[in-house]
């Protein structure tokens, strides 16, 4: 219970993080006006973002045989809501990301893990360091920043299971950057990659259904 009151009282306000489905003209308009329902279609910037919990109940009142008397329950937000139905949603692996030693291999972590589609990752390494929150601008301090990160997710590192057990993951296969053009590239290592959970994709099933509890 203290961990949804602490997540009950979080406010953001987030920049191209909140997704909904529609035509651009409609998203336009939901941006106009703060008491317009999100649009369905797209993106949506600069969206002020209320909390992400409307409401954290739990029933204490027991009946005489010791059960509960009523389900507890926790709402989403409305846009929190949105965003999963619409598909907005990537799973990560927890047990591995509270193994990295670092907030900016558990940034850069969580960044890359919706980006790996197709094996392989390319971005701009300006644009990459500003989306993992580093303020560094010239090249030779975003990776002198990056490097013990990058370094830590291409190697083997011995993550402690919450069953008890001990596992060896590795992220990434191999990472480089094009003096060229200026891009950094990650190359995804497939053997490792932790699956989604069956209890995290029924969730998901559950509130794409619109089971809000």
């Amino acid at each position: 219970d203290m961990a949804c009151e602490k997540l009950a009282a979080v406010k953001l306000k987030l920049e191209n993080t909140w997704y909904a489905k529609a035509p651009r003209a409609q998203i336009e308009a939901a941006r106009e006006s703060p008491f317009t329902r999100p649009a369905r279609g797209a993106r949506l910037s600069d969206l002020d973002i209320h909390g992400l919990l409307d409401a954290v109940h739990f029933r204490q009142t027991r009946k005489p045989d010791g059960s509960l008397d009523d389900k507890s329950y926790v709402k989403l937000s409305d846009k929190l809501f949105e965003s999963i139905k619409n598909g907005y949603l990537y799973p990560v692996g927890l047990d591995f990301l509270l193994a990295l030693n670092s907030s900016v291999a558990q940034r850069v972590y969580l960044y890359l893990a919706k980006k790996d589609d197709n094996g392989q990752y390319v971005e701009d390494l300006k644009s990459f360091a500003k989306k993992v929150g580093l303020k560094k601008t010239a090249p030779s301090a975003i990776l002198d920043a990056l490097a013990p990160a990058l370094k830590q997710l291409a190697g083997e590192l011995e993550v402690s299971m919450r069953d008890g057990s001990i596992q060896i993951h590795r992220f990434l296969e191999e990472w480089k950057v094009d003096e060229a053009s200026g891009n950094i590239v990650f190359r995804f290592f497939r053997q490792n990659q932790q699956p989604a959970k069956n209890e995290f994709v029924a969730a998901i099933e559950r509130i794409r259904a619109g089971a809000r509890k």
